[in-house]
């Protein structure tokens, strides 16, 4: 191995793992269990949930699990992404991700759900600079 040879530390192999696992969603699905028939949330998942990635979210004071959808939650797993988005799998949905997290709420009537799907629509074409 070369002397001037960058090392790369556990941590920041853990963090690019887990960045390249992440799957950011706008989640918008059909509901039975919901009075307006519909779940919509933004989410990230992060499959092949292992060891040392779990050990590495409870270091960042996330409790392990499959799927995060609390905008505190999201929040922390987004900043882990920063100088890494292009290990992410779809930039395109970080990026929707990151302009919905915190502004968007789970409608409970379906006129809600419409105006819910309006406003998701408004704030990705004002974020990606085009327009409706």
């Amino acid at each position: 191995m070369e002397k001037d040879a960058p090392i790369i530390s556990d941590d920041d192999y853990t963090r690019i793992l887990i960045v390249s696992n992440i799957r950011p969603s706008v989640c918008v699905q059909r509901s039975r269990s919901r009075a307006c028939g519909y779940l919509i949330r933004i989410q990230i998942k992060i499959p092949n949930m292992n060891g040392r990635i779990a050990e590495y979210l409870m270091k960042m004071g996330l409790k392990p699990r499959e799927v995060y959808t609390k905008p505190n939650e999201i929040n922390k797993v987004l900043r882990l992404t920063k100088g890494l988005e292009e290990f992410v799998h779809s930039t395109e949905s970080l990026e929707h991700v990151r302009l919905l997290n915190g502004r968007i709420k789970q409608p409970t009537t379906h006129s809600e759900v419409l105006e819910t799907l309006d406003r998701i629509d408004t704030i990705i074409s004002e974020g990606d600079g085009s327009e409706s």
